[in-house]
C-alpha cells in the first residue's frame, strides 16, 4: 500500500522574498544536486527509535524545495545514505512540529511574511 506524501507548504511568497530565502538556505542548509532543494537535518534528540538505532544511516533529513511561489518541506524523514531503509518513515508528531517551527522561524528571521 502506497503512503500519501505529506508536507508543509508556505505559498504565495514574493519573488524578492524567495531570493532572500534561497540565499539564506544556501548558507545554512545542506544543498542537494537539484537547484532549489535543500536538506533539513533532524536533530538526534528527535529521531524515532528505528532512526536512532540506524547510526549507519544518519543523518536523517527532510527535503525542502523552493520553487517560484514558495517553499515546501516534505514530512518524509529519509537518510541521505540509502535509497530504501526501514528507518525512512513519515515524520512523527514531534518532528512535524519541529519542521514547521524551523521554517516559520527562518521566515520570521528574514522578515518574510508567511
Amino acid at each position: 500500500m502506497k503512503t500519501a506524501m505529506k508536507q508543509y507548504r508556505v505559498d504565495e511568497l514574493r519573488s524578492e522574498d524567495l531570493e532572500t530565502l534561497k540565499a539564506y538556505l544556501d548558507d545554512h542548509l545542506g544543498k542537494t544536486a537539484l537547484e532549489g532543494t535543500y536538506w533539513l537535518e533532524i536533530p538526534p534528540g528527535l529521531l524515532g527509535d528505528t532512526q536512532a538505532a540506524h547510526v549507519q544511516c544518519q543523518p536523517h533529513v527532510v527535503a525542502c524545495e523552493v520553487d517560484t511561489h514558495g517553499i515546501t518541506c516534505e514530512f518524509l524523514v529519509r537518510t541521505r545514505k540509502k535509497l530504501h531503509c526501514d528507518c525512512m518513515e513519515m515524520a512523527n508528531a514531534a518532528q512535524r512540529v519541529w519542521i514547521m517551527e524551523v521554517m516559520d522561524g527562518i521566515l520570521e528571521k528574514l522578515s518574510i511574511p508567511g
